[in-house]
């Protein structure tokens, strides 16, 4: 992992430019090695791979059936025998427990929705529905009549940029800010060495195990689980890399970047309307939480 051990040896708010961009390749560096961890010890699987019926005890059957089916293999495959009844009667057994698995999970399906047909719940019955049948209904969509994938998305980009507002752009707002941090600064002024010597490591384990699991990637593609199940090291890195920021003055330009989704505001409303969606954005994981 690249580590900038010129950018500690400087003195306090250091505005050099290579000093910022060895932040960013700092910053980087981190979630590459993050990635590659994940490749190398992760398996990944289609999500077809995974059935909704499928349980424990089906994995179980699945194993002695395939041990089985190679032992026999191995025998030479024999056409009767002992070796041939067993392989058989494995096989058969994990058959049968498919299908049962199978038909209990349909009468549960049914039922659920029965329940939400009788009671009026048409949105759990279609999303009960959809999940049941494993297609997506809302898988053809017009926005503002388009239809294009592209333009849909350009539609949305418009649309989400004519509602932000850019408080730097606006002088009064900008003054406003630097008079009150100005004030900070003359009441309290910059004690760096008291600051720096709070971002400890036990802070920053502390902020990364509180981080809430199953929730969507960002831009940087890195989950809470990456970091909570890695290497010790990184808490050490992450905590030099804040205090580099702090520094520094700097926030690396990855932590800026966000990926916007739209989310439907009335799902009675028309759904072919840009102004029925508001939009929201997912930040990098590798982003410090407030």
């Amino acid at each position: 992992m690249y580590l900038p051990t010129e950018c500690f040896v400087c003195p306090s708010v250091c505005e050099c430019v290579d000093h910022h961009i060895s932040i960013d390749n700092y910053c980087n560096s981190m979630v590459l090695a993050l990635h590659s961890a994940a490749n190398h010890i992760v398996p990944v699987v289609p999500c077809s791979a995974f059935k909704a019926f499928c349980s424990a005890e089906l994995d179980s059957l699945q194993s002695h059936s395939i041990l089985w089916h190679n032992i026999w293999c191995e025998a030479a495959r024999p056409a009767s025998g002992v070796l041939h009844r067993i392989k058989n009667s494995l096989k058969l057994k994990y058959k049968l427990a498919i299908k049962g698995s199978f038909v209990t999970y349909e009468h549960g399906n049914s039922d659920e929705l029965a329940y939400h047909f009788l009671n009026k719940n048409i949105s759990d019955f279609w999303k009960t529905w959809n999940k049941r049948s494993g297609r997506n209904l809302a898988s053809h969509t017009t926005i503002d009549g388009h239809s294009d994938d592209g333009e849909i998305a350009q539609v949305f980009a418009d649309k989400f940029r004519s509602v932000y507002y850019d408080s730097a752009c606006t002088g009064c707002v900008t003054q406003e800010y630097a008079d009150e941090f100005q004030k900070v600064l003359n009441s309290k002024g910059v004690e760096y060495e008291h600051c720096m010597s709070r971002i400890d490591v036990a802070l920053v384990d502390e902020c990364i195990r509180d981080l809430k699991r199953g929730k969507a990637t960002g831009p940087d593609n890195i989950s809470s689980e990456h970091q909570q199940f890695a290497h010790p090291s990184l808490v050490m890195h992450a905590k030099m890399l804040i205090q580099l920021m702090f520094w520094h003055g700097y926030v690396p330009e990855g932590f800026g970047l966000g990926l916007t989704i739209p989310l439907v505001k009335d799902k009675a409303g028309n759904l072919n309307d840009s102004d029925n969606y508001r939009a929201i954005t997912i930040g990098p994981a590798m982003r410090p939480r407030s």
